[in-house]
């Protein structure tokens, strides 16, 4: 029997997120060599930082290592000091090494966090409501620097709001402080408030912006328009020819851009240019679209970034044209949704204006108005700035029709329109398409939600559970709904009212309950919890007969009126915090209310079909046991993977996902996936697997033949372990490659030569691979060349006397064996040297055996020696005259012998010649 282990996650139709609003309220720009930077704004709502690698035209959040307590995403300053990126936020100042990917907190002692930075050189100089600090590495550590401000003692410090280098001095503007400037890279400070106005008006006045054109420095303010010094004088003129005391004032500068030959200011009533030299004329500029409201200026290259209420903008050409340019940009935090019907959308924005999409989120586009849309009889309605605002074109012109509270919220049945005035705890109906109100009766609290059954009207409030109306809103009556925990979503489907608790104002001392159900319009109330991962509940809503609930754990799904929840959260790496759900066409739409972290609008289908077959399973079918494999399918968008292993299989990454990592068990099986989607199960697909255990290789190689003479070839054979069918040999000769791919290998060796193998298994499940053979050495003995010649001493002899013979031979070894044969007959002689008395014609010869083990030939035989041997003459002398000789002749020649031509012997005899006196004196006999 096979078992099986398994992950598998509950089905889910994926969420994924729509193409945006995109966005953000952003401060401060920065720039490197190769990326633009934006730092977004908002208090406790900043999004941190953004980076564009192509001009703007798209950006990527960077916030990672950015603290998020409060207004730790909150940007103020951005500024590049050498390859650092540094920027200062709600939480401190930081610094990141590798272009906003990670981000690390600097060294700054100061109690407030900088307004501005400024690059001086190598010091990157930092202002603010701490006064001056100065970083000389890249904004790692900082130093105070504010004991020689003129007019100013520690611990009274300048509030620094801008900076600029004109030639050799810095000049720093601030708030209620006037202008500051310094010529020894800011060591010391003087004033340089000449013009500036007086002390009394110094106190109230912000110069939050410098610019430098030539020799002269303009300073902007917030309200007194610019000021320009010439030529680092000591007096400043107040430059206003054409920037007019109106409200919104002219003269309240932004920010200030001197770029060619003009200075280019934002304001408060729009753009303003003038001449950068002689008599200035600010004139005010058309800008398109007329409506932007531009920001900050930031020039790169020959384009200017702008920020604008709506996000980033880039101008081509110097502030007449603008484009938006926050393409990826997560900004903004959707704290609404809701629909004009159709494909139209609507996305509200906790700050700025609503968002326009008619497509179901594939686009968006900026409305007019802030606000949170609601579609009623053909209108749309918002409130904005205490009024209530209508409109009959779709939102494209609006018309003021009644002035009423605060962060007013819509709902309607039938005919009639309500308004919940969230701070004045009354709820107020109109029967006439809003031209008129009035207010509903009932004692309750703040008004945080409705619904209706199409009958009554059901209101989730601040502390007093669910409130009811059974006359269109007029009065307003509790139900029995046991809680003072605010009620933040309400819904129905006309069988039942649910009720969904949350701690709206993050107060530690209340705990949410989760969600009640009525069946009797208010009476009696029961929680259904079971399968909620969350008891915080942001928002309810019905599609069909299923009931989805938005909380701080995530989605989850009731198909069956609450009495169990499905976490529908896929698509999501962290569970979003949905405060606001709506259906729409075949989609449902969320919000991820998460204040630090700004998100587009999700979507999720909410009809389909379970997914098809998987296609095959890539991954090895005989794994090694123990080994980590991957198996994987082709993912398909929207789908999860329930896998199923062997039993001693063990799943170590991928999950539910289409491709998961296993090590692998001893157990043989299948492996099964089967694809899941929010409609069900699709069929599964299968792969059967056959684990296969490890094997140890190895081989050894034997040798045909070892100490052999030199050009005899030698055959190796490989004998090898755990080869598999296919094992490949390669041969090496003195650790050189050599042969083919052959268990059997044949050459001719030369002297110590080394002869192994390596064997390369097969087999997929090996310990090692590949292995080595033992290794042969070797022994080549060079051939010897036998030779033997004999020769006599002396041959042609007389019969009887003895003949000697030596033998001259060569390669015969340490141990020759020579072989003396007489007339074909072996003589026994084993020596080198060979003596008999041989008879006439005998044939002497030898054959030598040498005791080389390599040899040309062996035995070899020698010449053949013809013995001479004559026959012994009869001799006579018959006659020597004078037979008597005195010893004093001189000599005597010996002749006469016969036969002739003996020789002749005896004393005194030499070369056949007597000599008397050498024999001396006696008788002497000569034969």
């Amino acid at each position: 029997m096979v078992f099986f282990q398994s992950i598998k996650t509950l089905n889910a139709q994926s969420w994924e997120p729509t193409n945006g609003p995109y966005g953000g309220q952003v401060q401060c720009f920065t720039e490197n060599e190769t990326y633009l930077f934006a730092g977004t704004t908002g208090g406790i709502f900043g999004k941190g930082i953004f980076r564009s690698a192509d001009h703007g035209a798209n950006w990527t959040a960077v916030s990672n290592g950015l603290s998020s307590n409060s207004m730790g995403k909150d940007i103020s300053a951005l500024a590049v000091s050498g390859s650092n990126v540094i920027a200062s936020t709600g939480q401190g100042i930081y610094y990141s090494i590798n272009n906003g990917n990670t981000w690390s907190v600097s060294s700054y002692a100061g109690v407030n966090y900088p307004n501005v930075f400024y690059n001086v050189g190598s010091d990157l100089f930092a202002g603010g409501m701490s006064g001056l600090y100065i970083s000389s590495d890249n904004g790692l550590t900082w130093t105070p620097q504010n004991d020689n401000f003129q007019g100013l003692v520690p611990p009274d410090v300048p509030d620094i709001r801008s900076f600029v280098l004109n030639g050799t001095t810095l000049y720093a503007g601030t708030y209620r402080k006037g202008i500051f400037r310094s010529t020894d890279n800011g060591l010391t400070w003087t004033t340089v408030n000449g013009g500036l106005g007086t002390v009394l008006q110094l106190n109230s006045r912000t110069f939050g912006t410098l610019g430098v054109s030539g020799t002269d420095v303009f300073a902007g303010t917030s309200g007194q328009g610019v000021f320009r010094l010439i030529n680092n004088g000591t007096t400043w003129t107040q430059e206003v020819t054409g920037l007019p005391a109106a409200n919104p004032s002219p003269r309240n500068v932004i920010s200030l851009l001197v770029r060619d030959t003009y200075v280019y200011l934002s304001t408060s009533a729009g753009i303003f240019r003038s001449n950068n030299s002689g008599v200035m004329s600010w004139s005010i500029q058309a800008v398109s679209p007329s409506e932007l409201a531009i920001g900050i200026l930031f020039p790169s290259g020959t384009d200017i970034f702008s920020t604008t209420r709506t996000g980033v903008h880039i101008s081509a050409d110097n502030t007449a044209t603008w484009i938006p340019a926050y393409n990826g940009m997560l900004g903004l935090l959707v704290d609404g949704i809701s629909s004009a019907g159709g494909t139209e959308l609507f996305a509200s924005i906790n700050s700025g204006n609503f968002y326009r999409s008619s497509d179901f989120g594939d686009t968006w586009d900026i409305g007019n108005m802030a606000g949170s849309p609601f579609f009623f009889n053909n209108n749309l309605f918002i409130y904005y700035n205490n009024w209530i605002y209508r409109s009959n074109d779709n939102g494209a012109t609006w018309q003021q029709i009644y002035e009423i509270g605060t962060l007013t919220r819509f709902s309607s049945m039938g005919t009639m329109l309500f308004a919940r005035i969230t701070c004045c705890e009354i709820i107020f109906y109109s029967n006439d398409n809003g031209v008129t109100w009035n207010p509903g009766t009932g004692a309750f609290s703040q008004i945080l939600s409705m619904a209706d059954n199409g009958t009554n009207l059901f209101a989730g409030t601040q502390q007093q559970g669910v409130i009811m109306s059974i006359d269109n809103g007029v009065h307003w009556t509790n139900t029995n709904l046991p809680t003072e925990i605010p009620v933040r979503a309400v819904a129905t489907n006309g069988t039942y009212i649910f009720a969904g608790t949350s701690n709206y104002y993050e107060d530690p001392n209340i705990n949410p309950l989760g969600i009640y159900r009525s069946g009797d319009n208010g009476l009696s109330w029961t929680l259904v919890n079971n399968g909620l991962g969350s008891m915080d509940i942001g928002s309810l809503v019905f599609n069909g007969t299923d009931l989805y609930a938005g909380t701080k754990g995530g989605i989850f799904k009731s198909a069956n009126n609450g009495d169990s929840w499905t976490l529908v959260n896929d698509g999501f790496s962290t569970p979003p915090n949905a405060t606001s759900l709506f259906v729409s066409g075949d989609y449902i739409f969320i919000n991820n209310w998460v204040p630090s972290l700004g998100g587009p609008v999700y979507r999720k289908e909410l009809s389909g079909a379970v997914p098809l077959q998987p296609d095959a399973i890539t991954g090895s079918v005989t794994p090694c046991v123990g080994t980590s494999q991957t198996y994987s399918v082709t993912n398909v968008p929207g789908v999860t993977y329930a896998w199923l292993f062997p039993a001693d299989w063990v799943i170590t990454a991928g999950g539910n996902t289409n491709s998961v990592t296993v090590t692998v068990g001893s157990a043989s099986g299948a492996i099964l996936v089967t694809p899941s989607n929010g409609w069900g199960d699709g069929p599964s697909q299968l792969l059967v697997v056959t684990p296969a255990p490890y094997a140890d290789p190895a081989i050894s190689i034997e040798a045909s033949q070892n100490n052999i003479c030199s050009g005899s070839p030698v055959t190796f054979s490989a004998t090898p372990v755990g080869g598999g069918t296919a094992p490949i040999y390669q041969w090496f000769i003195n650790g050189v490659e050599s042969g083919e791919n052959n268990p059997v290998y044949t050459y001719i060796p030369e002297n110590n030569d080394v002869v192994s193998v390596q064997l390369t298994s097969s087999l997929e499940c090996v310990t090692i691979n590949p292995v080595q053979s033992n290794s042969i050495p070797m022994q080549v003995t060079d051939v010897a060349i036998v030779t033997a010649a004999i020769s006599v001493v002396q041959n042609n002899l007389c019969e009887g006397n003895e003949m000697e013979f030596y033998a001259t031979t060569t390669g015969g070894g340490s141990q020759p064996v020579f072989n003396w044969f007489v007339d074909g007959e072996s003589t026994g002689v084993n020596a080198e040297s060979f003596s008999y008395i041989p008879a006439n014609g005998d044939l002497i010869s030898l054959i030598f055996t040498s005791s080389e083990l390599c040899t040309t030939e062996n035995p070899v035989e020698s010449n053949t020696v013809v013995a001479i041997i004559n026959a012994m003459p009869v001799v006579s002398w018959p006659v020597f005259e004078p037979d008597t000789i005195c010893e004093n002749e001189s000599q005597f020649p010996l002749t006469g012998g016969i036969p002739e031509g003996g020789v002749y012997t005896g004393t005194g005899v030499s070369d056949n010649v007597f000599y008397p006196a050498v024999a001396g004196f006696g008788s002497h006999e000569i034969t």
